[in-house]
């Protein structure tokens, strides 16, 4: 069993190197240093050489990526390279957390490795890793503390949810609210109508501790940016920029109506979700579907 361990983690760095050097041989081939790849890179070159974002120059996106990047270009090397590092780094994280979800309830080997080629194959489309792709990071994280908290649950794993979810909104505002909004609901469907394996009808004390935990982990997110926007003295110019300039920038960017459609079969999909999991009393269609 030991060995089993360690074999599946030999396996899962294997998947992240693969992932990051493709992401990183891509990038230096490509070298595309236009649009959105220098526009990142900029806000997160500000920020490395002291620039307060919202306050000092604008930014459209919520800051995580922004100051993640920013720390990663601290610690290694602040330029294009460093960036593209940073970069092959969040698409080996994604890479590795699709594989390890995988892995998880797939066992025929070849359907697995033909879904992750297939994952991998759209990952590369967009291979200019961004915020976009941080958040999904988080996203997949987020389904993997989900089964951990199927399998084994307990207070703390509340505790991580709330603090991931948290990290999704202040990466990507519009992803952010679009997963919270389908947690809470995946949540409450899961607690109302499906208690297999579940101890849900329990003390009503217990069900606020849950809240209590979940609660305590996206507050302290919220908290500690909030001191930070008042600290900056830039709190004023983030709701400015990052709250009401989001509707002026989506309506003049010519991929707004595209994002209209995607919004459309987004709520399609979660509506399809719901409506699977009402007819099967399982709880993983649900999961698929986040």
């Amino acid at each position: 069993m030991k060995y089993n361990k360690s074999l599946l983690i030999f396996k899962y760095i294997g998947v992240f190197f693969i992932t990051f050097s493709l992401t990183l041989i891509f990038n230096i081939i490509d070298n595309d240093i236009s649009f959105d790849p220098i526009w990142n890179f900029a806000a997160i070159n500000k920020i490395t050489n002291g620039f307060i974002p919202y306050k000092d120059f604008n930014l459209l996106q919520m800051p995580f990526y922004y100051f993640l990047g920013s720390a990663f270009l601290k610690l290694f090397s602040n330029n294009f390279l460093g960036f593209y590092f940073f970069n092959g780094i969040l698409m080996g994280c994604l890479g590795t957390l699709s594989y390890i979800l995988l892995d998880k309830y797939i066992d025929n080997r070849f359907i697995k490795a033909g879904i992750f080629m297939s994952i991998l194959f759209c990952y590369f489309m967009m291979y200019r890793a961004e915020y976009n792709t941080l958040s999904m990071v988080f996203v997949l994280m987020l389904m993997f503390l989900e089964t951990k908290r199927v399998e084994n649950e307990n207070y703390g794993i509340y505790f991580f949810i709330g603090l991931v979810l948290a990290f999704i909104v202040f990466t990507k505002q519009n992803i952010g609210i679009v997963t919270v909004l389908f947690y809470i609901m995946y949540i409450w469907v899961v607690n109302k109508l499906y208690n297999s394996n579940y101890e849900y009808k329990t003390k009503n004390n217990l069900s606020y501790k849950r809240i209590n935990f979940f609660l305590g982990g996206f507050l302290s997110v919220s908290i500690v940016f909030c001191i930070y926007l008042l600290i900056t003295n830039s709190f004023f110019q983030f709701f400015d920029y990052c709250i009401l300039g989001i509707f002026d920038f989506g309506e003049k960017n010519v991929f707004f109506n595209l994002f209209i459609w995607q919004s459309y079969i987004v709520f399609f999909t979660i509506i399809t979700d719901f409506f699977t999991f009402f007819t099967h009393k399982d709880r993983n269609f649900l999961l698929y579907g986040l």
